[in-house]
């Protein structure tokens, strides 16, 4: 899903090395099917998922994460979702159509090295599966935390950095 999104930010060409990680498949789908998915969850309860399938998942990130640290230096990580949680400051973090995962206060949860860190946040605003309020409530909230937070709008509907481009996220790359 995000190697076009590479592709048409042109980062190999500016020197930047992109990681996607891939997501195992689950049986997660409401026909019963597997499909490729983090973590299981129900799009009537976007802040719910399953603790197990969510913890595997972190840890599964959380390894890849710490595998480029060591060979890059975290200050110079740049990650497309979670990232306020990390032991060490990272360069930025992308978040598109972000919602927040586990009720909990953002300020109870995140690391203090990541007080600071600048963070870009887009969301379509014809989203029908997560709605454009939680984007903006996250942006409102990273500013009252004392985050570089720019959030910007885009005209579409639940894709991946849809309208997006380099020139949009650079701030944080």
């Amino acid at each position: 899903i995000f190697t076009p999104i590479v592709e048409r930010f042109g980062l190999p060409g500016r020197g930047v090395r992109s990681v996607l990680a891939q997501a195992p498949k689950r049986h997660a789908s409401p026909e019963g099917q597997d499909m490729t998915v983090w973590f299981e969850q129900s799009v009537w309860g976007l802040e719910e998922a399953d603790p197990l399938t969510l913890d595997l998942a972190i840890n599964v990130v959380n390894d890849a994460i710490e595998q480029e640290a060591c060979i890059i230096g975290a200050e110079h990580l740049v990650l497309a979702g979670t990232g306020l949680r990390r032991p060490h400051r990272i360069g930025g973090l992308m978040l598109f159509a972000p919602y927040l995962m586990r009720q909990g206060n953002l300020r109870e949860t995140r690391s203090p090295h990541s007080v600071g860190t600048p963070v870009w946040i887009g969301h379509a605003s014809d989203d029908r599966v997560v709605p454009i309020r939680f984007s903006e409530r996250i942006s409102e909230l990273l500013m009252l935390g004392r985050y570089a937070s720019e959030f910007r709008s885009y005209t579409g509907g639940h894709e991946a950095f849809v309208g997006v481009e380099y020139d949009d996220v650079k701030s944080v790359i």
